[in-house]
């Protein structure tokens, strides 16, 4: 049975099992994200993002459901989830908090972190209590990891200093601390970790079109202090593709569970409306809107769930077919969300109506992890080579 919740704008939120599920898809754990971030999120006040605290409170009460775990190997509570296991809780949460995060830094830690980083904070990120950022695309080259403009020197003290920008850096004005894309005193890429509150940085806020739950910055690096035990002991540039990847298909699910959203909140309210005495739900023209639609995201949902499963597997294709998964479910949460805005007449363009932060944050999602551009760039050239390699 589906669960649910009343929201400020007077229709249930559900989790979306009113669509086909697709494999690898683990229905217990969407429901399980979908009910506690819509008892435990904090209403969005005049579009203004979470607090420190108030995000705080969120995470800690997300650490029992392995939201903050993920995939993590090692001795930790709650128990290790599949990462189709945790792309079906934030599937869940994406339904209240979209693009929510804070689950990579931790895992990155445990992966390529020496044990002193890993005793300093693994504990905290995985309460909760620590909230971790991303930090990899720059003003000038976007998220070009070959070229990044950051530079790691090393100091006299045997640490390094770090000097450089990153922009877009998502809880930029929250985070405690941030993994960081740079570049050593030898031209390699390298991951390190940053203490986001001590002397050297500066953050500047971004005020961004959709995901106003959230801070975005700009994240300036004055010669700021990284200590040698801060280094991820790993190639920085293999590291931030792997990344690259698991983060896209993530997304994926997240967009998919954004359309969904909006199509369910849209048939909600057409049902409530009449033309010529009949519910707008009994229009055939209403009906195969909707049912083109709810077909065009069961199919990227579906994708999506494959990239992850893809990832799970190690495939050689994984990568590619995340970027082709994640470029079509952003794009489709974006053409329903902005569809049923129109169909839904004035009422969706009504401020107080859902669609239009709907259309924001999938518009938003297109984005992330890389546009929509690079994303289909690879997914051609993987296409091209595969049916070229078959001559």
């Amino acid at each position: 049975m589906t669960t649910s919740a009343v929201t400020a704008h007077g229709y249930e939120l559900t989790s979306h099992d009113f669509a086909p599920s697709p494999p690898g898809r683990e229905r217990e754990f969407v429901e399980t994200g979908h009910n506690l971030v819509n008892a435990e999120a904090p209403k969005i006040e005049n579009g203004k993002p979470w607090t420190r605290t108030q995000l705080g409170e969120l995470f800690s009460s997300l650490a029992s459901t392995g939201y903050l775990r993920s995939t993590i190997d090692g001795p930790f509570e709650p128990a290790r989830l599949t990462l189709a296991q945790h792309a079906s809780l934030l599937e869940g949460v994406a339904s209240r908090a979209p693009f929510l995060s804070n689950h990579s830094a931790q895992r990155y830690i445990a992966e390529s972190g020496t044990d002193r980083a890993k005793a300093m904070y693994l504990s905290s990120l995985l309460s909760g209590s620590m909230i971790g950022a991303i930090a990899v695309t720059e003003p000038a080259g976007g998220s070009d990891a070959r070229r990044t403009q950051t530079n790691l020197t090393p100091n006299t003290d045997g640490s390094y200093l770090i000097a450089g920008t990153k922009t877009w850096v998502t809880h930029g004005l929250t985070a405690d601390l941030g993994i960081v894309l740079a570049s050593d005193h030898t031209g390699q890429p390298r991951r390190v970790i940053v203490e986001l509150d001590q002397p050297g940085i500066t953050r500047t806020p971004i005020a961004s079109h959709g995901l106003r739950h959230l801070t975005f910055a700009s994240i300036a690096f004055h010669d700021a202090k990284v200590e040698p035990w801060n280094v991820l002991d790993e190639d920085g540039l293999e590291g931030a593709k792997k990344g690259f990847a698991t983060a896209r298909a993530l997304v994926a699910v997240q967009a998919a569970s954004i359309g969904l959203s909006s199509l369910y909140h849209a048939v909600h309210h057409l049902s409530t409306r009449q033309a010529r005495g009949r519910a707008l739900t009994s229009s055939e023209v209403i009906r195969i809107e909707i049912g083109r639609m709810a077909s065009q995201l069961c199919a990227a949902r579906a994708f999506a769930y494959h990239a992850v499963a893809a990832i799970d597997e190690n495939r050689p294709d994984s990568s590619a077919i995340a970027c082709a998964a994640k470029s079509l479910a952003a794009r489709t949460a974006t053409e329903t969300s902005t569809r049923v805005m129109q169909i839904c007449g004035g009422y969706g363009f009504d401020d107080l109506a859902p669609f239009s932060n709907y259309r924001d944050d999938a518009e938003m999602l297109t984005t992330a992890d890389g546009t929509e551009i690079i994303n289909e760039m690879v997914w051609g050239k993987h296409i091209i080579d595969r049916i070229l390699d078959q001559r």
